[in-house]
C-alpha cells in the first residue's frame, strides 16, 4: 500500500498534549515522519480509534483540541474516530441508544462543543491546501517541558505558521524566526477558544509572544503584508530598552546557580526558564541597571537535557511594535548526583500470578522471553525527583514499540506519607495492594503508553485523574532495564522522597485495556484463571512494597 497508519505520531500526540511530556518530542516526530516515509501526505493520522484508549480517557478536552488542530494542519490522511465529536470516554461505546455501552441514550448532537470546533477546524483544512499539501519545518519547541511548539507550513506561494502551548499555564514563545521581512502582517485565520488576531513581525525577521494556557493559533501571511511605513528603517530610541544575560561560567551545572546581568531603560521583568512565564521570578534591577538571581533547578532531572532561559520584559520596544524586551538566549545542562535510597532484588522466576499457575500467551512473542519478571529493583533520588530502575526477565521490540520494550505493561504505585486520600483499588486489575498501603499516583505504562493518574476518581474500573508531567522513559535493553524518571513535580511538587512507599506489577495490555485472562491460555490472553474470571487478580509478578528511607 502507498500510506498506512501513522502510528508513531499518534503516540507522540498523545504524550504531550494528554499526558505532558515535552513538546520537542513532537517536533522530533513530525520531522522524523517527514524523512522517513516517502510519501508523509498519504499516512492516515488519528488521536485515538477503536484498537486504543479514547483520547479523553487519559488526556483532557483542552489537549483533544490541539490534537485535533494539529492533526489537521499537517500532512496526512485525518481520521477522525466517531464519537470524538461528542466528547466520548468509552473506546467502542456506540452513538445510538439500541448499541453496545451507550447507556440507553442517542448521542448524537451537532452542536456539541468538539462538534462545533471539528466543524470549522476542518473548513480551516479545506479551504487552505497548504495543510493538505504542504511541508512542515519546526520552529521553535520545549526540549524540557510541555510548552511552545510552533510549525511553519509551506506549499508553492502560500506560507501559514501554527503555534500551540501545551502547558497549563503562560508560557513564551521566544523569537521565532519567520524567514519574514519586519513588519510583514500575519493574519490570524484560526484560534482555539479565542477570536484569531494579527500580529505583526518584528526585527529581524522574529516574533516573540506570550501563549495563554493550552492555545493554539494559526496565522497566514496578510494579502496586504506589511504595515504603512513598515519598509522604511524604524526609529531607534536613543535608549532603547534592552536586558543583557552575563556569561555562564559552566553551562553544566550541578544544581541552583547564581545568574548576573544588566538592564538599559527596564525597570523590571520576568526570568523564564523553559518558557515557564507563570512561574518566573520578577527581577528588579538596581540603579545601575544590574541585576542578579538564583536559577531554581529543582525541577531538572535528566543531565542530557538542554534548559534555555532568558529575561522577559512586556514593555514594547519602541523600534518593533510587536515584539517584548527579550534578552539572549542561555542554555545550561543540570548534572544530578542520584543517591541510592532502595536497591532490591526480586526473586527471579516468579512471574507466575499470586496462586502460582499464571502463565503467558501461547504467541510466539511471550515464548521463554518472560518479559515480565522483575528481578530487581532500585530507587535512586535527588531532592524530590524519582529514578526507577527496573531489570527485567527481558526486554523484547518484537513489534517496534515506541517506549522501547513490548509484551509487558507496569503498574507502579506511589503511597505520598501526609497526603490525604488515596485508594488501594488498583484500577482494572481485579485487585488491591498489598495491605498497608494505599496510592496517591499511579504510573500506567506499555509499549506505546505512558500515562500518569492521580487516585482522584479512582474505582475498579476507573483509572482515576490523569495528570502530568508524566514519567521519563529510558530503555537499557543490553542490560535489561526499564527506567522512569519523574520530578517531584509527578508526585504533588514532593521536596523530599522520605516515607514515600512504591509498588510494582506487571501484566500486559491488549488493544482495549489489560490482556483477558481465561482458564486457557490462548494467542494473546494469559491462562490460569479460575472459572470466575471477573475476580482474578491481573498481575503476573510483583514487588514488595517498598518504603524509602
Amino acid at each position: 500500500l502507498p500510506g498506512m497508519l501513522n502510528f508513531p505520531l499518534y503516540g507522540s500526540i498523545g504524550d504531550v498534549f494528554a499526558r505532558g511530556r515535552p513538546t520537542a518530542e513532537l517536533g522530533y516526530r513530525i520531522s522524523s515522519m517527514m524523512k522517513l516515509h516517502r510519501r508523509p501526505h498519504l499516512m492516515a493520522t488519528f488521536v485515538d480509534n477503536h484498537d486504543v484508549n479514547r483520547f479523553l480517557a487519559d488526556g483532557g478536552q483542552a489537549g483533544l483540541k490541539q490534537s485535533l488542530l494539529m492533526m489537521l494542519t499537517l500532512p496526512g490522511i485525518p481520521v477522525i474516530y466517531y464519537g470524538t465529536e461528542q466528547a466520548f470516554t468509552e473506546q467502542r461505546a456506540a452513538m445510538f441508544k439500541s448499541g453496545y455501552k451507550s447507556g440507553g441514550s442517542d448521542h448524537f448532537n451537532t452542536t456539541a462543543p468538539l462538534y462545533l470546533f471539528i466543524q470549522q477546524a476542518t473548513a480551516l483544512r479545506k479551504n487552505n491546501r497548504v495543510f493538505s499539501r504542504g511541508a512542515p519545518t519546526i520552529l521553535q519547541n520545549n526540549a524540557a517541558t510541555p510548552g511552545a511548539l510552533a510549525y511553519k507550513m509551506k506549499y508553492e506561494h502560500d506560507t501559514a505558521f501554527v503555534v500551540f502551548n501545551s502547558a497549563d499555564s503562560e508560557t513564551v514563545l521566544d523569537k521565532m524566526a519567520t524567514g519574514l521581512a519586519t513588519g510583514t502582517v500575519l493574519s490570524g485565520v484560526f484560534a482555539i477558544d479565542a477570536v484569531p488576531q494579527d500580529i505583526v513581525v518584528g526585527a529581524s525577521g522574529l516574533v516573540s509572544l506570550k501563549l495563554p494556557a493550552r492555545c493554539g493559533f494559526v496565522w497566514k501571511i496578510a494579502s496586504n503584508s506589511h504595515r504603512e511605513n513598515a519598509s522604511k528603517t524604524p526609529p531607534v530610541a536613543e535608549f532603547e530598552p534592552s536586558i543583557m544575560l552575563n556569561t555562564l561560567p559552566n553551562t553544566k551545572v550541578q544544581g541552583d546557580f547564581l545568574l548576573t546581568g544588566s538592564t538599559n531603560n527596564v525597570a523590571n521583568f520576568k526570568l523564564v526558564v523553559d518558557g515557564d512565564l507563570s512561574n518566573a521570578p520578577n527581577i528588579i534591577p538596581d540603579a545601575q541597571g544590574r541585576w542578579h538571581a538564583t536559577v531554581d533547578t529543582s525541577k531538572m532531572m535528566d543531565e542530557n537535557i538542554s534548559h534555555q532561559l532568558v529575561a522577559w520584559s512586556d514593555l514594547k520596544q519602541q523600534s518593533t511594535s510587536a515584539t517584548p524586551i527579550v534578552s539572549a538566549t542561555a542554555r545550561f545542562n543540570v548534572s544530578r548526583q542520584w543517591t541510592v535510597l532502595a536497591d532490591v532484588a526480586d526473586p527471579v522466576g516468579d512471574d507466575v500470578g499470586p496462586t502460582g499457575k499464571t502463565v503467558y500467551p501461547t504467541d510466539p512473542g511471550w515464548r521463554n522471553y518472560r518479559q515480565a519478571d522483575i528481578h530487581h529493583v532500585r530507587a535512586s533520588g535527588v531532592g524530590g525527583g524519582l529514578k526507577l530502575d527496573l531489570t527485567m526477565g527481558s526486554i523484547t521490540t518484537l513489534w517496534n514499540p515506541q517506549n522501547g520494550f513490548d509484551h509487558v505493561a507496569f503498574t507502579v504505585f506511589f503511597e505520598i506519607p501526609g497526603k490525604e486520600g488515596g485508594t488501594t483499588i488498583m484500577p482494572m486489575q481485579n485487585a488491591s495492594l498489598p495491605k498497608g498501603m494505599k496510592w496517591h499516583y499511579r504510573i500506567r505504562a506499555h509499549g506505546w503508553s505512558n500515562a500518569l493518574f492521580s487516585s482522584l476518581g479512582a474505582s475498579a474500573t476507573n483509572e482515576g485523574t490523569s495528570t502530568a508531567p508524566a514519567a521519563d522513559i529510558r530503555v537499557d535493553k543490553a542490560n535489561r532495564t526499564i527506567s522512569f524518571i519523574l520530578p517531584g513535580a509527578s508526585l504533588g511538587q514532593l521536596k523530599s522522597l522520605s516515607g514515600v512507599k512504591i509498588y510494582v506489577a506487571t501484566w500486559d495490555w491488549g488493544d482495549t485495556g489489560y490482556r483477558a485472562f481465561l482458564p486457557a491460555a490462548g494467542a494473546h490472553a494469559f491462562g490460569g484463571a479460575v472459572d470466575d474470571s471477573e475476580k482474578n487478580p491481573l498481575i503476573m509478578d510483583d514487588t514488595a512494597v517498598i518504603t524509602l528511607p
